[in-house]
Order: C-alpha cells, then structure tokens, then sequence
C-alpha cells in the first residue's frame, strides 16, 4: 500500500519501566498491625500492600506467584468489598536491583475500609504458608492511618499532565479486573483448587500459560486496536 499514512499503535514493555516504589519498612513479618481504636477518616487515600516474591539468581521470575497472589488473596477482598473501593489495581514488576521481583495491590479508600482490607489481607493462610515456604519474602502494607496519597492521581506516574494522573486510573482498574477475570476463568478450568501450595503453583503456572497465550493472540485487536479506535487511530509518540 502506497501514498497513505497508517497509524500503528505501538506498545513497549519493559519489566523495568515503571518507576521503582520502594516499601515501607514495617516490623514483624512485614504487615502493619491495625489499631483496634484507630479513627475512621471518611477521606479517600491510595494505600498499596508490596509482596516481595523470592527470586533466585540464574532463574527467571515466578510470574505464577503474581497470578496466585491476585486471584487467592486479593480476589476475595475484592469479591466482598470491591463495591466499595473506589479505585484499586495491580502492578507487577522484576529487575534485578533492591526491590527485586515484586507485585502490588494499590486501593484508594477510606481508613476504616483500608484497615478491613489490610487486615484480611493480614490473616489469609495462604500468605502465612508462602512466607513459611519463603516464596515469598516479604508483605508490607501501609497503614490505613497513612493520607499522604489522598489525591486520586497520586499513584500515577508524576511526570505525566495532572488531568492524564487524575483520569489514568480508571483505565489500569479496568485492564486489571480483566487480567483478574482471565486467571478466573483460567483456574476454573483446572478443576477444583489444589490444597498444597506446590500444586496450587503447578495450577497458577498452567492459568499464566493460558493467560499469556489470549495475550499473544488476541492482544493486538481485543486490547490494542480498540484502545487505538477510543482515540481515533491517532498516530502516538513513542520514546525508544
């Protein structure tokens, strides 16, 4: 095809894109214990609980754990309370530096609400034998107290305009109810859920291949070419 322009979207991933948080550092096993007497503050603020997944030295990351983690753990929370949360996301990430390999769950909600998510999050079983097995390092969580995010752009990436930080998350709930809808399904699949955590991994590393695998495939027209029609086939700036 001569003589005419078609804009391509393009998408660039990298495991190290995204700016490195860094958790806070919490005593005990790593998760904040909640005040009993804490007072309810109405005001929204993202809280963000970090799961440190252990990565050896020659192996790849264990992206299977990020799935278990999401669906296991977080999935029940948001099954209950989800209605009430106003917005909320994952974040995956692995590079080889201080903060390793490491997947976050990020919500924006009232401190009352926090402290209940935080501390489901607290007494999951599975969470106790991943760090017992020590797949897991480490779960830090912020304190439902804490209100130094309490602008609902104040997770987004700073460097971008404030009207893109306010309306951005938006987009990344959505994108992460459908990853988290994809390993549903995926795992259902399977048949019923193992009750050891080294075969609930062998299911969660087949769910990972089938959600890679609709990745591969339908990404480009189900994800991409719809988010490109959302902005009319507009060409984009790319930063190689």
């Amino acid at each position: 095809m001569t003589g005419k322009t078609i804009p391509v979207l393009l998408l660039i991933l990298s495991l190290t894109a995204c700016a490195t948080v860094t958790p806070p550092v919490l005593n005990g096993d790593g998760l904040k214990s909640v005040p009993s007497n804490m007072a309810a503050n109405t005001t929204p603020a993202w809280r963000i609980c970090f799961f440190r997944i252990t990565w050896p030295e020659g192996e790849d990351p264990a992206w299977a754990v990020d799935l278990l983690l999401a669906h296991q753990i977080i999935g029940p929370v948001l099954a209950d309370l989800g209605p009430d949360i106003q917005s909320w996301r994952f974040h995956r990430r692995a590079a080889r530096d201080n903060v390793g390999h490491q997947f976050r769950f990020l919500f924006y909600s009232d401190s009352t609400l926090a402290a209940e998510i935080i501390n489901r999050i607290q007494q999951d079983p599975i969470r106790a034998q991943l760090l017992e097995r020590q797949i897991l390092q480490s779960v830090q969580c912020q304190s439902p107290n804490d209100m130094s995010q309490s602008g609902i752009g104040d997770t987004s990436d700073p460097n971008w305009p404030e009207t893109v930080q306010n309306h951005w998350p938006a987009y990344i709930m959505g994108i992460s109810q459908f990853w988290l809808g994809l390993i549903d399904d995926a795992i259902t699949e399977l048949g019923p859920p193992a009750t050891d955590v080294d075969n609930l991994l062998e299911q969660y590393q087949q769910a990972d291949e089938t959600v890679t695998t609709h990745w591969h495939v339908e990404g480009e027209h189900a994800l991409l070419h719809h988010l490109n029609a959302i902005f009319g086939y507009q060409p984009i700036h790319i930063t190689f």
